[in-house]
């Protein structure tokens, strides 16, 4: 079985090579290069899609590798643009509908967090915070929509000191880790 650093690396790849393999459509489009293997001809326009959707994975992949919480957006919008362009030149692009199917797989992974830890939008959390001397007062909430200022109220902020600085260390991965 795969560990969770190679799965995540893993599926980064998989993110960038398709992202790259874009690029095939935008090359036909334009006639940057000689590409027996596409049979059915690419506008300019779909050849542009063609890029920004490669563009799309390859900077969802850097996201993802990196731990950016919300890299599942950017590739999602990728995955969407993407079939748009396969769906024009079906016969030569068909099968990538697998691999827009797998990416779809871990962006739905990723944002409901659903998944294994190295898809998810949370990993482990260590918080600190420095309190100010300053409290909150029911003055400060009259200007605040009546639904926020009863949620306020209900947990209890007020009359209580103000964070004036708050930390957060995220770390992905599975199981407690030390600070």
């Amino acid at each position: 079985m795969l560990d969770a650093t190679a799965m995540r690396w893993g599926f980064a790849t998989l993110l960038a090579v398709h992202g790259l393999v874009h690029t095939l459509g935008f090359a036909r489009a334009f006639g940057l290069a000689d590409l027996t293997g596409l049979t059915q001809p690419i506008s300019r326009p779909l050849g542009a899609l063609w890029l920004v959707a490669g563009i799309a994975f390859v900077a969802g992949s850097g996201l993802f590798a990196a731990s950016w919480p919300f890299w599942w957006a950017l590739a999602g919008i990728a995955v969407v643009l993407s079939q748009i362009a396969i769906g024009a030149s079906w016969r030569d692009a068909k099968y990538a509908t697998v691999v827009n199917a797998l990416v779809l797989a871990g962006v739905i992974l990723g944002a409901t967090g659903a998944g294994p830890a190295f898809f998810g939008k949370h990993g482990q959390m260590r918080t600190t915070a420095s309190v100010a001397p300053e409290t909150a007062i029911d003055a400060e909430l009259a200007g605040l929509p009546a639904p926020l200022r009863r949620c306020l109220l209900a947990a209890g902020v007020t009359g209580r000191p103000r964070p004036a600085q708050v930390h957060a260390c995220l770390r992905a991965g599975s199981g407690p880790s030390a600070p």
